[in-house]
C-alpha cells in the first residue's frame, strides 16, 4: 500500500497529489465481530484490539508501518521472523478508553537483495539509532544487534 500511493503521488505532477500519504498500523489482539443493523446490513468487528489498532494507526508515521506492543512481542517470540525487520521504538500512546498505554513501534522489512532497500535499511538503523539510542532485535536471552544478525534466511525465502 505505501508504495502504491508513493508511485501516485510521484507520477502525478497534480499539487493536490503532493500531500498523499497512508499511516499503517498493526495491532494483535481480540475483536468481536457480527452483523450489525437489521434494515441497513453490515458487518463489522469492534472491541479492545480496533480501538488500540487505531491508536497506532493514527499516532504513527505517514508512509510507514507501525505496530503496538503486542505484536512486536508475537514477532519478537519468533527470532526467525523477528530477523527479518527493523523495529525500534516510535511513541508511547495512551488510550484512555480502556485506561492503558503502551508503547508503539516503527518496522520495515529487511531485504538484502536490493540495494535500494538495503541501503534504506542502513538510514532507518542510523536515525533509529540516533533517536533511541539502541536497536531492538530478538528478546531471547540471545540479544543480536543488526549488524550481526544472519540475513541468510530472507534470502533463501525470496523464492517461494
Amino acid at each position: 500500500m505505501i508504495d502504491i500511493i508513493k508511485e501516485i503521488r510521484e507520477s502525478y505532477n497534480d499539487p493536490q497529489y503532493s500531500n498523499l500519504d497512508v499511516r499503517v498500523g498493526i495491532h494483535t489482539g481480540k475483536v468481536v465481530a457480527g452483523i450489525i443493523g437489521s434494515r441497513i446490513v453490515r458487518y463489522d468487528i469492534l472491541g479492545e484490539g480496533v480501538l488500540i489498532t487505531n491508536k497506532v494507526q493514527i499516532n504513527g508515521i505517514p508512509g510507514k508501518v507501525c505496530i503496538s506492543e503486542d505484536t512486536r512481542k508475537l514477532l519478537m517470540a519468533n527470532p526467525e521472523i523477528a530477523n527479518e525487520f527493523y523495529i525500534t521504538e516510535h511513541e508511547m500512546v495512551n488510550i484512555p478508553s480502556i485506561n492503558r498505554k503502551m508503547m508503539t513501534y516503527q518496522i520495515l522489512q529487511r531485504d538484502t537483495n536490493s540495494y535500494e532497500e538495503s541501503e534504506l535499511g542502513s538510514q532507518f538503523e542510523e536515525s533509529s539509532e540516533e533517536e533511541s539510542g539502541e536497536k531492538l532485535g530478538p528478546k531471547d536471552g540471545n540479544e543480536q544487534s543488526h549488524e550481526s544478525s544472519n540475513l541468510a534466511p530472507a534470502k533463501q525465502k525470496k523464492g517461494r
